[in-house]
Order: C-alpha cells, then structure tokens, then sequence
C-alpha cells in the first residue's frame, strides 16, 4: 500500500437523486464498495482501501468508479457510496484516509 491521501468524504443526497444501478462516468458499475474520485489524482478502476483518520470508521475495499460534483469542485477527494441515504447520513462528512492498494 502507499502512504494514506487524507479525504473528506460526504453525505448522499437525498434518496430521490441517487442511482441505485448503472454506471459511473468510468463506465463501471456503481454501488456500495465504489467511491467518486478526481481521476487526475486517482485513476479510474483504482482499489481502494478507506478508513477514517482516527479509525473508528472503515468503509474497507473500493473502486474508483465515478467522479462526483463535490468531487468536481475540489471541496473533496472522495466521495463514497452508501446503500442507504440512512448510512450516509449516519457517518456524515468525515475524514479518511484512503490507501491505493497495489
């Protein structure tokens, strides 16, 4: 693994303007386990390891497979996907760090 980039990742939108199937702007799939990324600084298909920088939270494994508004404007790195508007409101806006596994 390479040394953690430090993220801020957010909350989903309400459950009304998320997709629940289909595919990122890479073209692969979506859905939990996938995260937005800027594939300038994160290629897309990139695995992925999360956890929050005190360690009490870990998203685990993921792929880059999307490219986020919050994202898009720099206010983030990642942006991680929940099943549930519930989860992702429950873990709010956080800090990560987010491994590049080899």
């Amino acid at each position: 693994m390479h040394p953690p980039l430090t993220a801020r990742c957010s909350p989903a939108r309400p459950p009304a303007t998320i997709p629940r199937t289909g595919k990122g702007s890479s073209g692969l799939g979506l859905g939990y386990g996938t995260v937005a990324v800027d594939p300038d600084v994160i290629p897309y298909g990139t695995k992925l390891y999360i956890t929050s920088t005190d360690g009490k939270f870990v998203y685990g494994y993921a792929v880059a497979t999307d490219t986020g508004i919050a994202v898009q404007k720099g206010q983030i790195l990642v942006d991680l996907f929940y099943e549930t508007y519930a989860e992702s409101v429950i873990n709010g806006a956080i800090q990560v760090n987010v491994y590049v596994v080899d």
